[in-house]
């Protein structure tokens, strides 16, 4: 089995926001349509992120669990892995639908936002024939 077809969902989720914030919403990619140094980069950059962030991420998950919080994106409702890959990609890069964008609770919020933003900014582009990072 490839390797690009062995993600979780939450690098799967991150992947997808990169490539939506760079072609619009409803692109049709592969993920072999990444460079090989750009899909090493977002996938060892996403474990680190979940590796760090587990605790929040864990709490954030019973409280879905529990019936207590909703995540959604576009309105529809999503698992925490969906939501956390898509809104990590958006606060890393200050863009819309991030950690802040009012679906996660207090205090994970704040601390889901500073982890992504600690991670810096990260863009891709369309190369030849390959998305890559920038």
């Amino acid at each position: 089995m490839n390797t690009r077809q062995r993600l979780d969902v939450f690098t799967r989720s991150y992947i997808r926001a990169a490539v939506a914030s760079l072609a619009g919403d409803g692109v049709v990619f592969r993920l072999t349509d990444l460079s090989p140094e750009t899909f090493d980069r977002m996938r060892d950059d996403c474990e680190a992120f979940q590796a760090e962030a587990a605790e929040p991420l864990d709490a954030v998950e019973e409280l879905v669990c529990e019936g207590l919080v909703t995540l959604t994106i576009d309105g529809d409702e999503v698992d925490v892995d969906v939501k956390a890959g898509h809104a990590l990609w958006a606060s890393r890069n200050a863009a819309e639908g991030g950690f802040l964008a009012g679906d996660w609770p207090d205090p994970f919020a704040d601390r889901l936002h500073d982890l992504a933003e600690g991670m810096g900014p990260y863009r891709i582009e369309f190369g030849e024939d390959v998305i890559q990072g920038a």
